[in-house]
């Protein structure tokens, strides 16, 4: 009866660490989840500052003259070039097409390239989201939003904001970690228990020897008192 006590309370401990265990090692592989996809946002606005950066180097050593497909071929993100008349030095350098393309002028050259923000933040399947705000508004995330990303670029003529979002993979997580974490705490608690039934054995053999050695020495004491009789 105790050994079945002993094993059903072993059960119920296990059963529990295991539970507080697990919750933790999956709470774990999410914000680990998170932590990969900070780190790819933070490549994907490394890169697309980097095309920025050349789309604002290569314009003003353009005339407008320059073959589009061999300029393509350096510069895949620039869809078209053309010269343009009487532009004011001080206007816009950036006019938005739409949510993914806009205009770069160059008003001292009198030209502009049409630039598409699909070749500048490239392909990240890991987000839900990745685009590059031309307007730069402050436009809050949308609601059912878990994690959001948002850093603005420094260059001057094309201050844009790249924002990302990105929803958990529930359960895109590996389970062996969680079997070799059951497994080990099955093992710890067989190392314990048998500790405890070690233990356990030589206080009952403690006992019983105490109680033969209080036994014998009740009976020579009884006998020693008779022959005094």
């Amino acid at each position: 009866m105790n050994s079945r006590k002993f094993l059903k309370r072993g059960l119920l401990i296990w059963l529990l660490l295991c539970l507080l265990s697990s919750v933790l090692l999956y709470a774990e592989q999410i914000r680990r989840q998170f932590w990969d996809l900070d780190r790819a946002f933070a490549t994907a606005f490394a890169e697309a500052g980097a095309v920025l950066t050349q789309n604002e180097s290569v314009l003003p050593l353009l005339n407008g003259d320059e073959d589009l497909a061999a300029l393509r071929k350096k510069f895949p993100q620039i869809l078209d070039l053309q010269k343009t008349r009487g532009r004011a030095l001080d206007a816009a350098r950036v006019e938005p097409l739409g949510d993914t393309q806009y205009w770069l002028y160059n008003p001292w050259r009198q030209i502009r390239v049409l630039i598409d923000t699909r070749a500048v933040i490239g392909a990240w399947p890991h987000f839900t989201r990745l685009s590059l705000d031309l307007r730069s508004d402050a436009s809050p995330p949308p609601a059912d939003t878990f994690w959001h990303w948002q850093r603005q670029f420094a260059q001057h003529t094309q201050p844009f904001i790249l924002r990302a979002d990105a929803r958990p993979a529930w359960l895109n997580v590996a389970l062996m970690p969680f079997l070799l974490l059951w497994l080990g705490w099955a093992g710890m608690m067989a190392v314990g228990g048998v500790i405890l039934w070690q233990r356990k054995q030589r206080q009952n053999a403690d006992q019983r020897a105490r109680y033969y050695q209080h036994a014998r020495l009740n009976t020579l004491g009884g006998d020693h008192r008779g022959h005094r009789a």
